[in-house]
């Protein structure tokens, strides 16, 4: 699915029945909850961002366990929703809209005004490595519903549009000319940014990365100075936390997943404010790290590897074995406008370094690959 942007509190899937209208949800896009026989527990994700998500929630009887998924990820989980209940049969499930009885009670605030495709269902809970196969391969249908508009009743301004989203490629692409994407494939590799990094009050740090696979303390970004060699630092990709002058919070944003990520971090000395972004939209954020200090000029910023001192002291553990390119780096901090822009749109670079290879220093198994990410295409075969 994918939003026309924030707007209103629009239903993604609603499965009414005599006995519950909420029998089965999953609302609002704004900050995803699932509802389940009227009871409803948070997930937090927000997907009304203008960008495409692959959405998935499980949900089982035994223990009440749920799971929601983003992008073939698991991005939270629970248990103990209606657990030893089952979810009652005969009812009318609906796309775009939410039910306050069956088959009607509709709130004009709450229905989707988007994109949607590739809508199944299945009668049991996927596993984790289903949902990622789901994730990449449209052709996997649901034992309940399999994605197919013939089998669809479609009320109102709905618009079929023409393409085929399994054949349009994901975000970055494959390109037949080198885009600067740099595959880095050895735990002693590291990629060091030629650029004298001034005194900051402020900052944003961007870039597109894409693991091989779990690696939960592969760090992406590590600045360090005389001070202290977390002067500032985007690390671990199985649990993002930034790191300002040694102090730490807790994101959670998980990139660790074998998918490609624009992970955006912004912090203020002001308030000690910062933001973390995934795929142009906010993730998370908060305030009171480091409010009132500046980050330290003169330093060593590095990709890819976590230092324990300036330059050096490299935990192999802690080494990226992944993709990385469209590496940028401001000094303040961009609005969340500005953010999803550069999302959109890779001729933006940073005022204190835009991407470029050749004003990189690379050591050890790193490989120039061609992939473009300035090409990238999201799919558009969908009801609108």
């Amino acid at each position: 699915m994918k939003t026309s942007g924030r707007r209103g509190r629009g239903a993604l899937v609603s499965y009414a029945t005599l006995t519950n209208a909420n029998e089965f949800l999953m609302f609002p896009a704004t900050d995803l909850r699932i509802f389940v026989k009227g009871t409803q527990l948070d997930a937090g994700l927000k997907v009304d961002d203008g960008q495409w998500h692959h959405v998935c929630v499980t949900w089982s009887s035994n223990g009440g366990n749920w799971v929601y998924y983003d992008n073939g990820a698991e991005y939270t989980s629970g248990s103990g929703l209606e657990s030893g209940k089952c979810i009652t049969g005969g009812g009318t499930l609906l796309l775009g809209q939410e039910q306050d009885e069956v088959g009607g009670g509709f709130h004009p605030l709450q229905c989707l005004i988007g994109r949607i495709t590739g809508f199944n269902l299945w009668s049991k809970a996927l596993s984790g490595d289903e949902v990622a196969a789901v994730f990449n391969d449209c052709a996997i249908g649901g034992d309940i519903f399999a994605w197919n508009v013939a089998d669809l009743e479609i009320r109102g301004d709905v618009n079929e549009i023409e393409g085929d989203f399994c054949d349009e490629p994901a975000i970055p692409q494959e390109s037949d000319e080198a885009g600067q994407t740099l595959e880095l494939t050895s735990s002693d590799t590291y990629v060091g940014v030629l650029r004298q990094m001034p005194q900051l009050s402020a900052l944003t740090s961007c870039i597109w990365v894409k693991t091989s696979g779990p690696g939960t303390k592969a760090t992406l970004v590590s600045y360090a100075a005389s001070t202290h060699h977390n002067e500032f630092l985007m690390y671990p990709a199985g649990g993002l936390k930034i790191f300002v002058k040694g102090c730490q919070v807790t994101a959670g944003l998980k990139v660790d997943d074998d998918q490609w990520h624009h992970v955006c971090v912004t912090w203020s000395s002001n308030g000690g404010n910062w933001i973390y972004y995934d795929n142009g939209a906010k993730y998370t954020y908060g305030s009171g790290l480091a409010s009132g200090k500046s980050i330290t000029g003169g330093g060593t910023l590095i990709l890819g590897q976590e230092q324990d001192e300036v330059g050096g002291g490299l935990d192999p553990s802690q080494a990226l074995i992944g993709s990385i390119t469209g590496f940028n780096f401001w000094s303040n901090a961009l609005s969340g406008d500005e953010v999803a822009a550069v999302f959109n749109d890779c001729s933006i670079g940073g005022d204190i370094f835009a991407w470029n290879v050749e004003d990189l220093e690379i050591t050890g198994d790193v490989t120039e690959i061609n992939v473009d990410f300035c090409a990238c295409v999201l799919p558009d075969l969908t009801i609108a």
